[in-house]
């Protein structure tokens, strides 16, 4: 997940359609980087959690 952000974000970043600084800039490009972000957050939880009751 973290190396699909990396190469993702900045090529959804330059192909999003709406200008930076309008009113509608919260695009579909956008909202699949929040979406991506959180489910690496929670993965991210979830592996520190396993850790936890493995040691």
């Amino acid at each position: 997940m973290s190396l699909v952000l990396v190469v993702g974000a900045p090529v959804l970043f330059a192909t999003n359609p709406a200008p930076y600084g309008s009113d509608n800039y919260r695009g579909q490009n956008i909202r699949l980087i929040e979406i991506g972000s959180g489910i690496w957050f929670h993965l991210l939880l979830i592996c520190g959690l396993f850790s936890l009751l493995i040691v």
